[in-house]
C-alpha cells in the first residue's frame, strides 16, 4: 500500500507542476503582463515569443519540457519503466493542458510532449525533436511542426519499441497534440495560420543544442558491450566484492591485481565493466575525500582499459583534490583525447546523432514531398485527361496513349513514374523542379541510407559489429563464434564475419581453425581485409617460428598496399629473428 502511496503522490505532483504556467510567469516577469490577453491567447512558447521575444520564448519552450523531462526521470529512476511511469508523464501534460492554477485552460502542450517523449525514449525523442526543427525551418509554421513530429511517433514507436503499452500512450498524446491544434489546423488549411519569424528558429535552434548538450543520450553511454569479460575476470571480482564488503582492502587489491594479469594473459585489449565499476568505487571514495584511494582506483582502472575515458577524468578530479593543477589538466588532456581515438565512444556519439539527424530528415521530407505531390497531382490528371481526351475523333491517340503510358509498366513501375515525371515537367515552375529532382534523388538514396542506419539503429543486434568490436576488445565468448559462423553461412559475402572468427579463435588457441580462415580472406577483392588476412597469417607463422614462411606472408602484404606500415614492421622484426 506505501508504494501506491508513493506512486499516486508522484502522479499528483507532476500534475501540479506541468499545471505552472511558466509562460504567463514569464512574460510578467519580463514587465509583458498577461500573455492570455496577447496574441493567440495561448500561455505557450510560440505566442511568449510572438509577443515577448526571443529571450521570453526560448525561456517558456526550456521550462515547459523540464516540467516534462523532471517527473518521468524521477519516476523511471524508482520504478523503471512501467505503467506508472507513464501515468506520471501523462500528468505532466494533462497538468500543461489543463492547469488547475489557470481554471483547466492551459497551453497545447507541445513543449512538455517532447520533454516527456525524450525522457521516456532519449534516442525517440531526439529523432522527435529533430522533425519538429527541421519542419519549423522548413514551414515556420510551429503548429504544423508540431503536427508533423507528433504524426511520426506512433509509427517510430511500432518500429523500434513495439510495447503495446507504449504504442497506446504514444497515440494517446499524439490524438491530444492534434485535438488542442484543431483552430489551428483549421487556419492552416484557409492559409490564417501565422509564421514563425526568421529570429524565433533560430531561437529554437539555439534550444535544442541545450537539450543535446544536456541530455544523458547526446553522449551514448549507455550502451555497452556484449560478454565484454570472461568468466575468470567475473570470478575473480566477485571474491573481489566479497573481500571489500568485509573490510578486507588488502585482498582486494590483490585480487584486483590478479584480475590485470589475466586481462594480459589472455591478450584481452580493454574490460570497460571493470573499469566502469572501478570509476564508480573511485567517485565514492572521492565523496569522502579519499583523493589519494580515488586517483590510485582510476590508474588501475586505466590498466584494465586503456581507452575507458572517465578512468582519466576520475585521475583529474582526484588530483584536482590533492591541489596538483597542472597534472589534473594533463589528464583531462589524456582523456579528450582517449574519447577522439576511441572507436566505441565516437561509434555511439556520431552514430547516433547521425541516426536522429538523418531519421528526421527522412520523415520530414517524405511529409514535405506528400504535400508537394498533393499539389502537384491535379497536373498530373490534366496532362492524362489531354492526353486521353478525343479517343473517338482521334484514332491515334489510344495507340500514342498506349505506347507512351503503358509500355514503360513492362519495364517496371520505377520507369512509369520517370515518365510521368517528365510529362508534366513542362506545367512545373523552376523551384517545383528542384523539388522533383529532390525527390528523386531522395528514393534513390533511401535504400542505402536506411542500410547505413540500421547498423546505428540496432547496433547492439548487429552481428557484423559485435564481431569488430570483439576483435576492439581482445575476447569474444564461444557462444559470440558460434554465432559469427552461423551467420557467415548466412552471409558468405559478409567478410567482417571470417576476419572476426578468424581472431577469436586465434585468441583461444585454435591456430589452424584461424588459419583457414585468413586463408579465405587472403584472396578477396576487399584490399583491406587481405592486407589484413596476410599480415595474421604472416604473424601465425612468426610465432610457430617459421619465419621464412611468415616473410613471404608479409611481402604479399606488402605488394598489396606497399604504404601499409604494419606488415613492413613486422617483415622487420622477421629479418632480425633470421639474423638479416
Amino acid at each position: 500500500m506505501g508504494d501506491d502511496l508513493y506512486q499516486i503522490f508522484l502522479i499528483i505532483g507532476s500534475y501540479l507542476l506541468g499545471a505552472i504556467p511558466f509562460g504567463l510567469i514569464t512574460a510578467k516577469t519580463m514587465g509583458r503582463g498577461d500573455i492570455r490577453k496577447m496574441g493567440s491567447g495561448n500561455i505557450g512558447a510560440t505566442n511568449v515569443l510572438r509577443n515577448v521575444g526571443k529571450l521570453g520564448g526560448l525561456m517558456t519552450l526550456l521550462l515547459d519540457s523540464v516540467k516534462g523531462i523532471i517527473p518521468v526521470l524521477i519516476a523511471e529512476s524508482w520504478w523503471g519503466m512501467n505503467l506508472w511511469t507513464l501515468g506520471v508523464a501523462l500528468a505532466a501534460i494533462l497538468g500543461h493542458n489543463f492547469p488547475v492554477y489557470l481554471g483547466f485552460k492551459g497551453g497545447k502542450g507541445v513543449a512538455t510532449s517532447l520533454g516527456v517523449v525524450v525522457a521516456l525514449w532519449p534516442p525517440i525523442g531526439l529523432i522527435m525533436v529533430g522533425i519538429w526543427v527541421i519542419s519549423v525551418f522548413i514551414w515556420r509554421y510551429s503548429s504544423l511542426a508540431a503536427l508533423t513530429s507528433f504524426s511520426f511517433l506512433p509509427i517510430i514507436i511500432l518500429i523500434v519499441d513495439r510495447s503495446v503499452q507504449n504504442l497506446v500512450f504514444s497515440f494517446l498524446i499524439s490524438a491530444m497534440i492534434f485535438y488542442r491544434h484543431i483552430e489551428n489546423i483549421k487556419r492552416l488549411f484557409t492559409g490564417e495560420e501565422k509564421k514563425i519569424g526568421k529570429g524565433g528558429s533560430s531561437s529554437v535552434l539555439i534550444l535544442i543544442l541545450i537539450l543535446l548538450l544536456s541530455n544523458r543520450i547526446a553522449y551514448g553511454g549507455d550502451v555497452a558491450y556484449k560478454s565484454t569479460i570472461p568468466v575468470e575476470v567475473q570470478k575473480i571480482w566477485e571474491e573481489r566484492r566479497v573481500a571489500l564488503s568485509s573490510g578486507d582492502t588488502m585482498a582486494s587489491e590483490a585480487m584486483l591485481n590478479n584480475i590485470i594479469e589475466v586481462r594480459y594473459k589472455l591478450g584481452i585489449n580493454r574490460m570497460d565493466e571493470i573499469s566502469a565499476l572501478l570509476v564508480r568505487e573511485g567517485y565514492q571514495s572521492l565523496e569522502k575525500g579519499m583523493a589519494e584511494e580515488a586517483y590510485k582506483l582510476s590508474h588501475k582502472a586505466i590498466e584494465i582499459s586503456p581507452y575507458y575515458a572517465p578512468a582519466y577524468f576520475l585521475s583529474a578530479g582526484s588530483l584536482y583534490k590533492m591541489s596538483n593543477i597542472m597534472a589534473s589538466i594533463s589528464e583531462c588532456i589524456r582523456g579528450l583525447k582517449v574519447s577522439v581515438r576511441d572507436f566505441w565512444t565516437l561509434f555511439n556519439i556520431i552514430g547516433r546523432l547521425y541516426t536522429v539527424v538523418v531519421i528526421a530528415a527522412s520523415c520530414t521530407f517524405l511529409t514535405f514531398l506528400i504535400a508537394w505531390l498533393l499539389r502537384v497531382l491535379p497536373i498530373f490528371f490534366h496532362t492524362f485527361r489531354e492526353m486521353t481526351s478525343g479517343f473517338i475523333d482521334n484514332p491515334l491517340r489510344p495507340i500514342f496513349f498506349g505506347t507512351f503510358a503503358i509500355l514503360p509498366l513492362i519495364f517496371g513501375i520505377g520507369w512509369f513514374i520517370v515518365f510521368w515525371i517528365a510529362g508534366v515537367w513542362i506545367y512545373l515552375s523552376r523551384k517545383e523542379r528542384m523539388t522533383a529532382l529532390l525527390g528523386v534523388a531522395f528514393f534513390l538514396l533511401l535504400p542505402q541510407v536506411i542500410r547505413y542506419d540500421s547498423l546505428f539503429i540496432t547496433g547492439q543486434d548487429n552481428l557484423t559489429l559485435q564481431g569488430l568490436l570483439a576483435i576492439e576488445r581482445g575476447y569474444g565468448e564461444q557462444e559470440l563464434i558460434d554465432r559469427l559462423k552461423d551467420g557467415y553461412k548466412n552471409e558468405p559475402e559478409n567478410t567482417y564475419l571470417p576476419l572476426s572468427i578468424a581472431y577469436l579463435f586465434y585468441k583461444q588457441g585454435h591456430v589452424e581453425e584461424s588459419m583457414n580462415y585468413y586463408k579465405k580472406l587472403s584472396k578477396v577483392d576487399q584490399e583491406s581485409i587481405r592486407i589484413s588476412a596476410l599480415n595474421s597469417i604472416g604473424n601465425i607463422h612468426f610465432t610457430a617460428g617459421r619465419y621464412d614462411d611468415a616473410i613471404a606472408s608479409y611481402k604479399k602484404a606488402i605488394d598489396t598496399t606497399p604504404d601499409s606500415a604494419i606488415p613492413l614492421y613486422n617483415l622487420s622484426q622477421a629479418y632480425r629473428e633470421k639474423l638479416m
